[in-house]
């Protein structure tokens, strides 16, 4: 857009502006520019910054733009300290709803956008979004088939886990009764109750029921 001014407050005139996050947003911004020095290393390596910050939500609530681009600049003159660090905040719901014929109101409002006929119809003419609208129609396609085979795979462990636990249900009822079929023979015997148990682990109380 064209609306790039600088950001003069004062007394009289201060961008209300969400504290918290207006501070998140400085906190990273100095840490990514920060972190670019190793110990002992020149300042002259440092390399400019630009943090991008897109909301769905108004941040900055006393100014109708959606574009804003901060700076160190003198708040009286507006003289530039440094551009090492730049901060730029497009606000969704700030977009105008008619095109005002820049690159950027296309961009925005292909974020803002779900039907993809509404997409298409803004691509026209544009070919960098054209090829995003393709990167994301093959995310899309890729994300969904990348679900539809970990539904399938989840079935199949289902079904071998459900297999296995019927195995193993199996497998107990089948123990179970030939330990209760050899402790009532041995009962039928007459060996002690005690002696049933050693062997077979069967309590007395079972022992008795059969």
């Amino acid at each position: 857009m064209n609306n790039r001014r600088i950001c003069r407050k004062n007394a009289a005139n201060t961008t209300s502006i969400h504290r918290t996050f207006g501070k998140r947003i400085a906190f990273y911004n100095a840490r990514i520019y920060s972190g670019q020095l190793k110990a002992g290393e020149a300042y002259s390596k440092l390399h400019r910054t630009v943090s991008v910050v897109i909301t769905d939500f108004i941040f900055i609530k006393d100014n109708e733009d959606c574009f804003n681009r901060f700076m160190w600049y003198n708040i009286d003159n507006g003289i530039l300290l440094t551009d090492a660090q730049e901060i730029n905040t497009l606000e969704l719901p700030k977009l105008p709803d008619t095109d005002n014929g820049t690159k950027l109101w296309q961009w925005l409002k292909i974020l803002k956008l779900r039907n993809e006929d509404e997409m298409e119809d803004i691509a026209k003419g544009n070919e960098a979004i054209k090829n995003v609208i393709v990167t994301l129609k093959e995310m899309s396609a890729d994300e969904a088939e990348r679900r539809l085979a970990e539904a399938r795979e989840k079935e199949e462990r289902d079904r071998i886990s459900s297999y296995e636990s019927g195995v193993i249900d199996g497998e107990i009822r089948g123990e179970e009764k030939a330990k209760n079929e050899l402790a009532r023979r041995m009962k039928e015997k007459g060996i002690s109750a005690k002696d049933i148990t050693d062997i077979t682990g069967l309590t007395s109380e079972e022992i008795e029921k059969l």
